[in-house]
Parts: structure tokens; C-alpha cells; sequence
């Protein structure tokens, strides 16, 4: 049965046999602090043409075997993986499904980069809305500006 390619905004957790394109728009090594300090594995946001974003993760036992497949800024189709709920404790960005990349998932690297796939994927929020947000699920991206540079002062506590 041949695999068909889906739109991040279709995809539902606990979904095999699809496959996406999309560009990783950012990437980092997760870690457990309690009860002791341990690498839980490889995170990122996956986007596609449409600008919708998944989180996605690769188990800590599959990393050095496919940690060096999956490089921010770059575009892949990725085929192969399964879906699941979204972690309600720690949930990256407003999908209901995350994507797992197993040692069997296919990633294939696009070298051209489509115009179509955005880079980057912000859900960004008025700075006087933030504290509203802060008891809710979702991380929120949070753009400033400098207003004044000062020497620093020192301060005894």
C-alpha cells in the first residue's frame, strides 16, 4: 500500500502509514532532571507549506543513529513514523498529535528549498496577554525590544 503525502493540519495521533514534507524549524536535546539528570532525546517543530507546525521527538535510544538526519533548517520527507497524543505537560505547539521517529522511519533529505515551506513558525502574542497565558498548555514565542543600554551596576545582596 503506497504512502500518502498529508498536511500537518491532517494528521491525528495514532496514525501510521502517512508521509509529510516539511522543513525543521528548530531543534534541541531534551533532558529529565528528576530524579536524576538523564537525555531523554532529540525534540523539534516540524513545518510545512502551509505554515502548520508539529512536534516531533526521537527517543533517546535512537538518537545517534538518527540524530544527524534531522538538521534545523533543512527540508525532508519524512515517512515511516507514528503519531500520539500530544504530552498535555509539555506541549510545544497547538496540534493535537506529535510525530515519533523510529530507527524503521524514512527521512529524505530535499536539497532544493521550496519557496512554499516556511523556515520558521512563531505563535506569537501581545506582551500584555502573556500573563493570561502563562497557566495554560502551549509555549508562546516572545519578540522584545531594547529601549535604553546602561553600564552595569554593581549590587551587593
Amino acid at each position: 500500500m503506497a504512502m500518502r503525502t498529508v498536511r500537518i493540519r491532517d494528521i491525528e495521533p495514532c496514525q501510521t502509514n502517512i508521509q509529510i514534507r516539511v522543513s525543521v524549524c528548530r531543534r534541541w536535546e531534551s533532558k529529565k532532571y528528576k530524579p536524576v539528570e538523564k537525555n531523554e532525546g532529540l525534540q523539534f517543530i516540524l513545518v510545512d507549506e502551509m505554515n502548520d507546525a508539529i512536534h516531533g521527538f526521537i527517543r533517546q535510544g535512537n538518537c545517534e543513529l538518527l540524530a544527524s538526519n534531522i538538521v534545523q533548517g533543512n527540508i525532508y520527507e519524512i515517512s515511516r513514523f507514528f503519531t500520539s497524543y500530544s504530552q498535555p505537560g509539555y506541549k510545544i505547539v497547538p496540534h493535537p498529535a506529535q510525530i515519533h521517529i523510529t530507527g524503521k522511519t524514512i527521512i529524505k533529505h530535499i536539497p532544493e528549498l521550496p519557496a512554499s515551506i516556511p523556515l520558521h513558525r512563531f505563535y506569537l502574542i501581545d506582551y500584555s496577554l502573556l500573563a493570561s497565558r502563562s497557566k495554560k498548555e502551549i509555549l508562546s514565542d516572545i519578540f522584545g525590544r531594547i529601549k535604553i543600554i546602561q553600564p552595569p551596576e554593581e549590587t551587593d545582596i
